[in-house]
């Protein structure tokens, strides 16, 4: 049975209500701009505003924009290097490597733009990038121009942006007491340490043991009976899950530290939770003498972070230095100060992963 639509509603192909725009920018307008390029967008957001002389433009920075325009990444859909343009972009040059697409009169922008990153858009369109021939997944506008889309009046379109606004506020909203939770729980753990807490200090090995995840035999994208959660990056950049019941995969329990071991992310440091490691991560678990010491361990680890991202092993392929980390000195507080720790810390960080879950 096919999905049925309103009577109101339209299907069209998304070529009808919206084109990929190629304007050459006006360097002879400005003498200072503000280019940006595939990873300068992310997840609908600019991550700078950072003023770039024209010599130092790179060769791609070509394209002009306008407010209401959607910049969209050639490039892996998937990675979500797409944003909505809402503010005045005549400074702005972006990349060739960005496809500019604008509405036209049919599709308000906004709400082709909640189209375009739905997480359905984004599964086909990473399908499209990879089924063409080239050595990564690449999108072009004439690849998807044929997609469908259900079209309602745009009075309806504006009904629906303005629910789902009042969401993405609440979630910018959560975003911004997470960060302040994060913030305050980094000056508690430096200000513990400071105070010298500590009655003897030892390297990280003598108290917990870096075990690297694994890939299981089986993976599944829903959960089954005995199946756990399998833990990769994209578990905690994103909200992509996956399921195993390989019981040979080491496991992680709730609030363990995982580290991304290998590749492009090495030494990002993660809170982990109950389920099993992929084989790029690995999870630091606390000697049993040193159970009660979980929370301090994974802020200790979080604290070096910096560290860890900044210190490889391997030339092609970084990977974060083990030996660097497991030698890594810790200082170890008595009992009665690590029972007054996790007092003070367990509300924090309980309330960062409410707060993560009600923005998922």
């Amino acid at each position: 049975m096919q999905n049925q639509i309103p009577n109101n509603w339209q299907k069209v192909r998304l070529g009808e209500v919206c084109n990929s725009i190629s304007e050459t920018f006006d360097f002879n307008k400005n003498k200072e701009f503000i280019f940006i390029n595939t990873g300068d967008i992310e997840n609908g957001n600019f991550l700078h505003r950072n003023i770039f002389n024209q010599n130092y433009l790179p060769g791609q920075a070509k394209k002009a924009i306008k407010t209401n325009d959607i910049l969209y990444s050639e490039i892996r859909p998937k990675n979500k290097h797409f944003a909505f343009v809402n503010f005045d972009s005549s400074r702005y040059v972006v990349s060739t490597k960005l496809m500019v697409i604008r509405a036209n009169n049919n599709i308000d922008s906004k709400y082709l733009f909640l189209f375009l990153t739905n997480k359905q858009s984004l599964i086909n369109f990473q399908t499209i990038a990879e089924s063409r021939s080239g050595t990564f997944p690449q999108l072009t506008f004439e690849a998807i121009s044929n997609c469908s889309l259900d079209l309602p009046q745009l009075f309806e379109q504006q009904n629906i942006i303005s629910i789902l606004s009042s969401f993405d506020n609440k979630i910018e909203l959560n975003n911004k007491i997470a960060k302040t939770l994060e913030e305050m729980a980094s000056v508690i753990f430096k200000e513990f340490i400071k105070d010298d807490h500590s009655n003897k200090i030892l390297a990280l090995k003598k108290v917990a043991d870096v075990v690297k995840g694994k890939k299981p035999k089986n993976i599944f994208l829903k959960r089954i009976n005995d199946s756990k959660e399998y833990l990769l990056i994209e578990s905690f950049t994103g909200n992509k899950q996956s399921y195993t019941n390989d019981y040979k995969v080491p496991q992680s329990s709730e609030y363990e530290p995982i580290i991304v071991m290998d590749g492009a992310s090495s030494g990002k440091v993660f809170v982990g939770r109950d389920g099993f490691v992929g084989s790029t991560l690995a999870v630091v678990k606390t000697k049993q003498e040193y159970s009660d010491f979980k929370l301090f361990i994974l802020f200790f680890i979080k604290s070096i972070e910096g560290i860890l991202t900044s210190n490889f092993t391997g030339s092609a392929i970084p990977h974060v230095d083990r030996q660097l980390l497991e030698n890594y000195d810790v200082p170890v507080p008595g009992n009665d100060e690590i029972e007054k720790f996790n007092k003070l810390m367990l509300p924090v960080i309980k309330k960062q992963e409410i707060i993560k879950k009600e923005n998922q």
